[in-house]
């Protein structure tokens, strides 16, 4: 998905605002991007690093366990197209163990005539987060060790694009404490399951977010996207 340039650079400030997705980190040689209010997001001088963008199948009381339950919804193609546009500038795959370990025997025999998304989870660079080796393999995955922000930061920084994550609640709950959130995508579906593991754990710090944009789907399902709070 290619922005709309709603601004030009300004000297004082050699910045320029875009609307929509931003451009997959490097698209623009000495830009970085910077998440704005608005689903907008502002283009600076200054190093390229990449963003961590997140998305998550969750229920209207927090489930986001097993989500097989979504298959009553069926998949509106509005969905596919704004999931498109998450996956497409993506240029790495970060999981937590428990997600990669199942995500890997789900995917990994699957090929583009099985499902059009199995060359991005099959193709891509993946990197594992957790302080145990993951039981499964999986092509292009590299194990980074238990969860350290330091080691996230320096993949940030080494990463020219878009690391993408799904799952892996442990793991974002952890980036959004710290920080390094850059868009939540929750795809919200209209229904209270009662059980299941929250995205959102009892006794947790209190999350603060910022609404960027949101979506409804003719199946129900409301997608909402979030930055983090600038306070």
């Amino acid at each position: 998905m290619k922005p709309l340039i709603a601004g030009t650079p300004s000297r004082a400030n050699s910045h320029i605002t875009c609307a929509g997705l931003p451009p997959a980190g490097g698209t623009r040689p000495g830009l970085s991007w910077v998440t704005l209010p608005g689903g907008r997001y502002r283009a600076r001088k200054g190093t390229i690093m990449g963003t961590i963008a997140i998305h998550e199948f969750i229920s209207l009381d927090g489930v986001f366990e097993d989500p097989s339950w979504t298959f009553d919804y069926g998949f509106d193609p509005k969905m596919g197209e704004t999931l498109g546009a998450i996956t497409s500038g993506s240029k790495a795959i970060l999981l937590g163990r428990t997600t990669f370990e199942m995500f890997a025997p789900a995917w990994s025999t699957r090929t583009v005539e099985d499902d059009p998304g199995a060359p991005f989870f099959n193709d891509t660079q993946k990197y594992v987060v957790g302080s145990q080796e993951p039981n499964v393999e999986w092509a292009n995955s590299t194990h980074l060790g238990p969860y350290d922000p330091a080691t996230i930061r320096k993949l940030k920084d080494d990463t020219d694009g878009r690391i993408y994550i799904s799952g892996s609640g442990t793991l974002v709950r952890a980036l959004l404490k710290d920080g390094l959130v850059d868009d939540l995508h929750l795809f919200v579906y209209p229904v209270a399951l009662g059980k299941g593991e929250r995205f959102w754990a009892d006794g947790v710090d209190a999350t603060k977010l910022a609404l960027k944009e949101h979506e409804a789907y003719d199946n129900g399902v409301v997608h909402l996207s979030y930055g983090q709070a600038t306070s």
